[in-house]
């Protein structure tokens, strides 16, 4: 049986505030994907969240660059929240400063944001936690400017159960030991963060897996306490809501101002190439489905829901107005000068990578066309 593939996935105006920039594709193929994307889903705007940091020995520095020549060439309907280079051998003070500079030259480039990737459990394992003093001016610059965050923080709670990881969740080391903070550890670091600037205009990713908090009281405060923050439904977890309707219609309809819609797309089918369009329109659905639908035994994943049905008017917000409100109607330039000058630092760092050096010539020619 061919999996089902709409004409359409919305039809109303929406900002998908969580798409990524895969290294598999070249900065024209990377247009070309989007643009489909765009059409298949029915987006009107989408934001890229760069990833330049994974781990010492892996990283993705060009990531900045190729998002902002995707941002100008497909204007206006591209946003795009930088990432920082990390220097671990750098001293904490060293690394503060650098952290502050990077964050004041993406702001003054026209980044519509910061992404941050840190606050995972496997990258804070070399980058420290969020209230550490390396991050410490950086954050203080971003909340005195009220410049926008997405944040994403920990994963889901199963992750440090070994008992409860899936076979692939396995294979791809997605399960947490000892030697990594806790999903209580980094969750709690997040909520000494918003003490620490209670006016941050933070946006944490997948919901924040904040849900997973038996109590829900951290979910409630995160969102009740402070003005700025918000959680985006990246990957999936609209359909988790929807199995606790009791408590998630109400939830929901109460801080309608602060849920966004995002559904952590690449520009490249994750897992099945052979069934692109179906791979690239599963998660929109289901974030639709759970929020508008109205249908009885949806699934995602192996796991059923019900639709929430949630008023139209709350729905608006949530697939576009707050995105709207929190990024702008319509996305800052970027600075050509600063293009030009982070072209030739990549060109001179990725001298000897053949995929990339091969890249960024296209990026020279897409930028002096």
């Amino acid at each position: 049986m061919e999996p089902i593939v709409e004409p359409v996935i919305f039809t109303e105006d929406t900002f998908d505030v969580h798409f990524h920039c895969s290294r598999k594709h070249d900065i024209e193929e990377t247009i070309e994907l989007y643009t489909r994307i765009m059409k298949l889903i029915g987006l009107k705007k989408f934001m890229i969240l760069c990833a330049a940091f994974h781990s010492p020995t892996k990283f993705n520095y060009d990531t900045n660059l190729k998002s902002a020549c995707v941002k100008r060439e497909m204007s206006p309907n591209v946003y795009v929240s930088a990432s920082f280079k990390h220097n671990l051998d750098n001293s904490i003070e060293t690394e503060a400063n650098s952290l502050l500079k990077q964050t004041e030259e993406y702001y003054q480039a026209g980044f519509d944001g910061m992404k941050m990737l840190e606050a995972h459990p496997t990258l804070s394992k070399y980058v420290g936690m969020m209230c550490s003093e390396r991050f410490s001016k950086a954050f203080a610059f971003l909340e005195e400017n009220n410049i926008p965050i997405l944040m994403h923080v920990a994963d889901p709670r199963k992750a440090w159960d070994k008992s409860k990881c899936t076979p692939w969740e396995l294979e791809h080391n997605r399960f947490y030991d000892e030697s990594l903070p806790t999903f209580d550890e980094c969750i709690d670091d997040i909520m000494d963060l918003m003490k620490k600037y209670p006016k941050l205009n933070l946006c944490l990713a997948h919901g924040g897996f904040l849900w997973e908090d038996t109590e829900k009281s951290k979910f409630e405060k995160f969102l009740g306490d402070y003005e700025n923050t918000s959680v985006d439904l990246a990957g999936g977890p609209g359909c988790y809501f929807a199995q606790d309707p009791d408590f998630f219609i109400p939830f929901i309809t109460k801080y309608q101002d602060k849920f966004i819609y995002g559904s952590d797309t690449y520009n490249s089918a994750p897992y099945d190439y052979a069934n692109w369009e179906y791979d690239i329109q599963y998660r929109p659905r289901c974030a639709r489905d759970s929020f508008a639908g109205d249908k009885k035994n949806y699934d995602y994943a192996g796991d059923k829901y019900d639709g929430m049905n949630l008023p139209k008017s709350v729905c608006r917000k949530v697939f576009y107005d707050n995105a709207i409100k929190k990024w702008g109607e319509t996305p800052r330039k970027i600075d050509e000068n600063w293009l030009m000058k982070e072209l030739e630092w990549n060109e001179k760092f990725y001298a000897e990578h053949e995929f990339k050096s091969a890249d960024l010539k296209k990026m020279r020619k897409l930028l002096e066309k």
